[in-house]
């Protein structure tokens, strides 16, 4: 049987000034965090760990990362980045699929696998409640912190995290778009889910569905721009527009083929990047339009689905496979936004497992949903349409 563990990664306060921001990247075969600094685009560090890790959440303060990882042994551990000194814990032990949250005062996270949730006090890593039949779910909490959704494909479960019960069930359908596919608003009002039938619009004080916008067969990562309006993008090819006042479609932007959805950190633009066509376009949010620029990939590298944003939206991060990842080998591409070209290329061994963190940030406006973006919690990806790869698969 498969074995998780959670891993507290602390994160250590570099000098911004003499260095840039650092993104960790999250590499498998072999098993370790390169660090990049982005001042240099130089990768400064690496920290070896047992396996991948999955599902990782950067806690609001950014004194750590929380993930769970996958090995052959029931321990769990911290690793703290300025040292990187690994400690091993065992009173947290969790098996098969699982995901996390972090609640925003950074006090107490949640945890669901297939067999077993519960929530647990971050400082200590002790288990605060056993969570009873919210086990193999997906797990999200509101700005506010006050709840806890717990998704499954045939409905979601309201947790109080005051009290750490069920307070609510809200019935939906279809496959949710699991990493990417909830939101909140800013301040918590209301939720936006997506599945292969639609976007679901929820009252969050109530646990009342709103409507749910008919999107025939989709799959879509969901980014809130200024809270005003919600992009559902999906991989083959369409990006809806939805107005969070009036839970309306305004436009719908055609990019056949895009694998990778990424915003820049003041969402004024959003990168596209193709592994078919081996190239980035550029959605201009402020009129929902492409920009007549685009980046070209180098014909070998084909993306993946994450990448990441530095604080000041100068440059962007995008990972992916070389050569279809046969043999195993993966790069990160540096974009310059200011002038849309790839300024540096690093190359490693192994697989990117679609994890680009980026820590020791400023933090965007209060008005921008971050504290349930995910870090990019993808398992390692290989492109589809290549012989000898294997389809992308979304993992819970």
């Amino acid at each position: 049987m498969k074995k998780y563990l959670i891993i507290l990664i602390s994160v250590f306060a570099f000098d911004a000034h003499a260095q840039g921001q650092k993104i960790y990247i999250n590499q498998y075969n072999p098993n370790q965090y390169q660090v990049l600094d982005s001042a240099t685009d130089a990768i400064v560090d690496t920290i070896p760990v047992d396996a991948p890790n999955y599902d990782a959440h950067l806690a609001s303060d950014e004194s750590k990362i929380v993930a769970w990882q996958e090995i052959g042994s029931f321990t769990t551990a911290s690793i703290d980045v300025s040292s990187h000194a690994l400690t091993i814990m065992e009173n947290l032990i969790f098996e098969t699929d699982a995901s996390l949250d972090i609640l925003p005062d950074n006090s107490k996270a949640y945890v669901s696998t297939e067999t077993s949730a519960r929530s647990f006090d971050l400082p200590t890593s002790a288990v605060v409640t056993m969570l009873p039949g919210l086990e193999d779910r997906v797990i999200r909490i509101s700005p506010n912190g006050a709840k806890a959704y717990f998704l499954s494909t045939t409905d979601i479960k309201v947790v109080n995290t005051v009290t750490d019960t069920v307070e609510a069930t809200i019935t939906v359908s279809g496959n949710p778009y699991y990493k990417d596919g909830l939101l909140f608003l800013a301040d918590s009002s209301k939720a936006y889910y997506i599945n292969d039938t639609g976007l679901t619009v929820i009252n969050v004080a109530t646990s009342n569905i709103i409507i749910t916008i008919p999107l025939v067969n989709y799959f879509g990562k969901l980014i809130m721009i200024n809270n005003s309006k919600i992009y559902v993008c999906e991989g083959s090819g369409i990006i809806h527009v939805i107005n969070t006042n009036t839970n309306t479609i305004t436009a719908t932007i055609s990019v056949p083929g895009f694998v990778l959805a990424q915003p820049l950190a003041d969402r004024s633009k959003i990168y596209l990047a193709n592994h078919f066509t081996h190239e980035i376009n550029i959605v201009n949010t402020s009129n929902n339009t492409l920009t007549s620029a685009t980046i070209s990939l180098p014909s070998d590298f084909y993306p993946i689905r994450h990448g990441v944003s530095l604080a000041d939206s100068s440059k962007i991060y995008i990972s992916g496979c070389i050569n279809g990842c046969v043999p195993d080998t993966s790069s990160v591409k540096v974009i310059d936004v200011a002038t849309n070209s790839i300024v540096s290329s690093i190359d490693m061994p192994g697989y990117v497992g679609g994890l680009l963190v980026n820590v020791d940030y400023t933090p965007t406006p209060p008005d921008v949903i971050t504290s349930n973006e995910v870090l990019e919690p993808l398992k390692p990806e290989r492109p589809v349409g290549r012989p000898g790869t294997v389809p992308v698969e979304m993992i819970k």
